[in-house]
């Protein structure tokens, strides 16, 4: 019982950090740093179709 609960304690400490860095960094990059991996359509859309959509 003890080592399954230090195992999923662990897990959990592994797994938390993990899913809330990458949920803060979404939000943000969403923000327009995110135009260029995400939101590509969205920035071409935004720029008006301009070739360099990822560049903007």
């Amino acid at each position: 019982a003890d080592g399954t609960q230090e195992g999923g304690a662990r897990a959990e400490v592994e797994r938390g950090p993990r899913p809330r860095a990458p949920g803060r960094v979404q939000p943000a990059a969403v923000g327009g740093l995110g135009e260029g991996r995400r939101g590509a359509p969205a920035a071409r859309r935004r720029a008006g179709g301009h070739p360099s959509g990822r560049h903007l």
